[in-house]
């Protein structure tokens, strides 16, 4: 785990919209003293406490003043997502991407959500241990289900309502968990001001809402 976060490349989304078109390891992030990232990160206390956690980390990219963009896997789910510190205060959801990769028929098959989570109040922490995910590796079974061949959208579909009926609690208490580790992480780098305990805006949305899912062959 420390070489995977000693060796992070830093990650580059040219559309701005569908980091699974986009994301790249391009190269090797510098810290602010321009010491190279592993005589730096590799043992800090950052990096310490995502190894604890062990998540199967792909990149982590804090180049930016203002943003901080993820690239990890919790078992066979991966995650992308990136916090703007320009409007992070100012939103109640985070646009996150997610997908998982499975092999039908000796081929292989990804499918991929956008999600808009509903941000929980910022709450950090020493350590935090592994957890599992199964509320979202359901939702993930319940789209496989659905044998999609095309994208489906917000609103287009009643399909996207059973992918989480029964299932939004679950799935929201395994996001806060996410979100609690990554707002833990990013506290600990020591270059962004979190604001602890910050409530974020009131909102009518849902606290799990699918903007979109589609399937990648290949």
């Amino acid at each position: 785990m420390f070489d995977k976060i000693a060796n992070i490349g830093i990650l580059k989304d040219n559309s701005g919209r569908n980091p699974y078109s986009s994301y790249n390891k391009t190269g090797k992030k510098k810290t602010r003293n321009e010491k190279s990232i592993g005589d730096s990160i590799s043992f800090s206390p950052a990096a310490i406490f995502l190894a604890e956690v062990k998540w199967g980390l792909s990149g982590v990219d804090y180049s930016s003043n203002s943003l901080v963009k993820f690239d990890f896997n919790i078992g066979a789910i991966n995650f992308k997502l990136q916090i703007d510190f320009n409007d992070f205060y100012k939103t109640s959801h985070q646009e996150v991407w997610v997908s998982k990769e499975v092999y039908k028929y000796g081929k292989k098959k990804k499918y991929v959500t956008k999600l808009l989570v509903k941000k929980p109040k910022i709450r950090l922490f020493e350590k935090f241990s592994p957890f599992d995910i199964p509320g979202i590796q359901s939702f993930f079974e319940r789209i496989e289900k659905l044998n999609i061949g095309t994208e489906f959208y917000k609103y287009e579909s009643m399909a996207l309502i059973s992918l989480i009926d029964g299932k939004t609690n679950q799935i929201s208490e395994e996001f806060t968990k996410i979100f609690f580790v990554i707002y833990s992480f990013i506290d600990k780098l020591d270059k962004y001001d979190i604001n602890h305990m910050y409530v974020f805006p009131e909102t009518s949305l849902d606290r799990i809402v699918i903007e979109k899912v589609f399937a990648q062959n290949g």
